[in-house]
């Protein structure tokens, strides 16, 4: 009998160590975003308008008041990610493209400038981009 006392009190033990260590664990699960992937969205953002400068996407957009090549560039480029671009320079607003699907921007977003010319006018591209 002394030996099934010790049985039943060492399950209930190991049910409560359990049950102690799930509720704990459950509130680390459900934590915010990590600091990580925010790194990752700046780099993102950073490479992303790196990519379209170096590529001519930009200066064609503004040469031919075009932002189809930037609209396709958002749509098919990192599916978790929503992101949009505003092209403007000195005088004003000049183009605008976002990524189909994502309306608003979530809770952290990250935005990345850059600046860069089409041979005769200066321009600078704005990209917020943000975790669907």
């Amino acid at each position: 009998m002394k030996g099934f006392m010790i049985t039943v009190d060492g399950i209930i033990a190991l049910i409560v160590a359990l049950s102690v260590f799930v509720i704990i664990n459950s509130t680390f699960m459900s934590a915010q975003p990590s600091a990580l992937s925010d790194i990752q969205l700046k780099k993102f953002s950073m490479d992303s308008l790196t990519i379209l400068e170096k590529s001519g996407m930009l200066a064609r957009a503004v040469q031919y008041n075009s932002s189809a090549e930037i609209v396709y560039f958002t749509n098919t480029e990192f599916p978790s990610t929503c992101m949009r671009i505003n092209i403007s320079r000195a005088d004003g607003y000049a183009l605008s493209a976002a990524r189909d699907g994502c309306t608003s921007e979530g809770k952290n977003f990250f935005i990345a400038r850059r600046t860069f010319t089409d041979g005769s006018n200066f321009y600078i591209a704005e990209l917020h981009a943000w975790g669907r």
